[in-house]
C-alpha cells in the first residue's frame, strides 16, 4: 500500500475504534483488509489498533 494511503487507513483506524461499543480483536477488524498491508505497515496498524483500544476500553474500567 502506498504511504498516502496507509496514513488515510491509520486516521481511519483511529475513527473506527473510537466508535466501538464493545472490545474487537485484530483479527476480527483487519480481517478482510490485511492483504492490502505490506508486513511492516500492518505490524504498526496492528500496534496502533491494540493501543487505541487498550486506551479506550482502560478508561471505561476505571
Amino acid at each position: 500500500m502506498k504511504e498516502d494511503d496507509f496514513i488515510k487507513e491509520i486516521e481511519s483506524i483511529e475513527k473506527d475504534v473510537s466508535d466501538f461499543r464493545i472490545r474487537y480483536s485484530a483479527c476480527q477488524y483487519f480481517h478482510e483488509r490485511a492483504k492490502y498491508f505490506s508486513k511492516s505497515q500492518m505490524d504498526k496498524a496492528v500496534k496502533l489498533f491494540h493501543q487505541i483500544m487498550e486506551d479506550k476500553f482502560e478508561n471505561k474500567a476505571k
